[in-house]
Parts: C-alpha cells; structure tokens; sequence
C-alpha cells in the first residue's frame, strides 16, 4: 500500500536526549506559516576511483552524506520563542534582547503531518532569522531552518513512523 506524507499538524520542540530518542516532554512550537515548511535533503557527495585499464569507476562511494534540512515560517513573535530559536533574553511578554553573539542552539524537533506520519529527528541544529515585509498587510515572520545532526550516539538521526 502506498504511504502519502502531507501537511503540518505540528511542530514540537524539546532538548536533545544525547541518544536515538525523542526527550520525555515537548512544547508546541508557534503555527507555521502556510506554505512555508519544507523537508529537503541535499544530494551526497560520490568519491569514483577509477584505473587506467578502463573508463568507467572501479568503485564509488558516498565520502560526504548529504544534509537533511527542516525550514518554515512563523508569524508569532513572543519573545520566548525568539529567545528558544535566536538565543538572547525574553523579559515577560514584551521584550526581547538580542544575545552579544549567535549561539549554537540544539533541539529535538517532532513533526507531524495532517495524514498521521510523524518525523522524530533527534537533535537539530537551528538557526533562525526575521524575514519579511513589514507592512499593512503583511505580518513580520520568524524563518527558522533546522539542520538534522548526529544525536551524540552515532546511531540513527531520525524516523519517520506512518499511519497504518
């Protein structure tokens, strides 16, 4: 039977296990943009060895895997969520403070889709930036790109379980 993947049900956050497992306790992140999360994996770097008795490889191997990237859009700005995705300080609900300088931040992150699939990618590592217009009819948005790491135990990064 074929498997479909499709739409944004949620995107959850947690701090990173240092194991092949997701944390115990996840928080919601703010509401993706529409149109605007994308799961992308970069092609793998090939190493070919190749011999002057022929033209074509004797061997080709994968000598740098290629990235998987997580990127989207939100449009809530609280500064608690600015702080978890650009470091810095919230002060309540009014005021955020950029940190002197960027960070690395590292999260767990959890999606899952509107047909049931759900991706468990073990630690991450994010960066996000402001972008877009700043206008009538248009909403400042938050553009934060996750990109899958080792987990610290050199097993799998990440999973993917499908709806039966």
């Amino acid at each position: 039977m074929a498997k479909y993947v499709y739409g944004i049900k949620s995107v959850k956050f947690g701090t990173p296990t240092g194991l092949a497992t997701m944390p115990g306790t996840l928080t919601a992140w703010a509401q993706t943009v529409e149109g605007t999360f994308t799961l992308a994996e970069s092609e793998d770097t090939l190493k070919s060895f190749k011999v002057e008795e022929t033209a074509t490889p004797v061997l080709t191997i994968v000598s740098e895997a290629g990235e998987m990237t997580l990127t989207w859009s939100a449009y809530d700005l609280s500064p608690a969520i600015i702080a978890i995705v650009k470091g810095g300080t919230a002060t309540g609900s009014t005021k955020w403070a950029a940190p002197a300088t960027k960070p690395t931040i590292s999260l767990a992150i959890e999606v899952e889709t509107t047909d049931g699939a759900k991706f468990n990618i073990y630690k991450t590592s994010i960066f996000s930036t402001f972008d877009g217009a700043v206008t009538r009819g248009d909403l400042l948005q938050m553009k934060t790109k996750a990109v899958v790491q080792d987990p610290g135990s050199g097993v799998s990064p990440f999973d993917i379980t499908f709806p039966t």
